[in-house]
């Protein structure tokens, strides 16, 4: 998948440091692309490619999971069982909520 591929080399170029979910999701040339690009995300997130957290400031963020690294993953039953993979969220964007965001990030 290419928004993987995008997350993982971000990653590694950046010493391993979480992506900014808003940063990493939002299109500025088109909100479409950005509902499309959480879509993947959140699938992404379901099959155990990505974590999504709060960072230190309650802001979310993403980070590739090992699984996603080609680093062991860890076994199936493990990956179920964990707290991290028993929460959900739902997360949603209006077009001006959009906007604002872009602006945001200028």
């Amino acid at each position: 998948m290419h928004i993987k591929r995008c997350l993982v080399e971000r990653y590694k170029a950046t010493d391993s440091s979480p992506a900014d979910y808003f940063e990493f999701v939002i299109d500025p040339k088109s909100f479409a692309k950005t509902v499309e690009n959480m879509f993947h995300v959140s699938f992404l997130i379901k099959e155990g490619f990505v974590n999504l957290f709060q960072d230190e400031v309650n802001l979310p963020a993403l980070e590739p999971t090992d699984k996603a690294l080609n680093r062991t993953p860890m076994s199936a039953s493990q990956t179920e069982n964990s707290p991290e993979r028993a929460n959900q969220m739902i997360m949603s964007i209006t077009m001006d909520e959009w906007e604002a965001r872009i602006l945001l990030l200028l």
